[in-house]
Parts: C-alpha cells; structure tokens; sequence
C-alpha cells in the first residue's frame, strides 16, 4: 500500500517500536556516535595528555612509517566495547531491521 500524498510521513525507526526499544536503541547508538567521534576532540583538545582513544590510535602513524602491529592490537581493543554492546544489543537492532521490511 503506498502512502497517501496528505499522510504525515513517520520516521520508520518509530514503526511499532515500544518505548523501551526506542530509548535503548537511542542510547547505543549515542554511545557509539560519542565513541568514535574523531574530529570534535582533534579541535577541541590540544593537550596530548587528555586525548582520546581515537586520537591515540592516530598517533601511530608517522610521517614516514606506521606501527602496524601496534596500531591493529590498539584497534581492537578501542573496538571491544563497540562489539560488547553491539552483542549485548542485538536483538532489538535485529528486530527494528525486521520491522522496517514488514509491510502494514
């Protein structure tokens, strides 16, 4: 069934989603927007001290080589919470990619 020209358009992430999954899904993907965010702390932070794991990371590139083994066994474990609450959230990431595919 199309939608009507007069129909208000809904966001497909409200589609008969219950509050809870709605605010949990909120919740994991802020957490992993704040986590990987690169560039607000490159602008904001000018001690080396106080930069962040993604700042460290790009630490290991050189002007003329790269710390390959230690730039990848810093990867993953930058990774590891990302991969945690992606596991421990999986269900209801799952459930909203079903949902989306489900005509009314």
């Amino acid at each position: 069934m199309s939608r009507s020209y007069h129909r208000p358009q809904r966001p497909h992430l409200a589609e008969r989603s219950t509050p809870a999954n709605l605010s949990q899904r909120l919740c994991a993907l802020t957490f992993i927007a704040s986590w990987t965010d690169f560039f607000g702390p490159l602008i904001y932070l000018s001690n080396q001290q106080k930069y962040t794991l993604q700042l460290g990371l790009y630490n290991f590139f050189g002007q003329h080589m790269v710390d390959w083994p230690g730039f990848m066994a810093a990867s993953l474990w930058v990774l590891a919470p990302v991969a945690i609450l992606f596991f421990l959230t999986q269900k209801t990431f799952i459930e909203g990619i079903t949902f989306t595919g489900i005509k009314a």
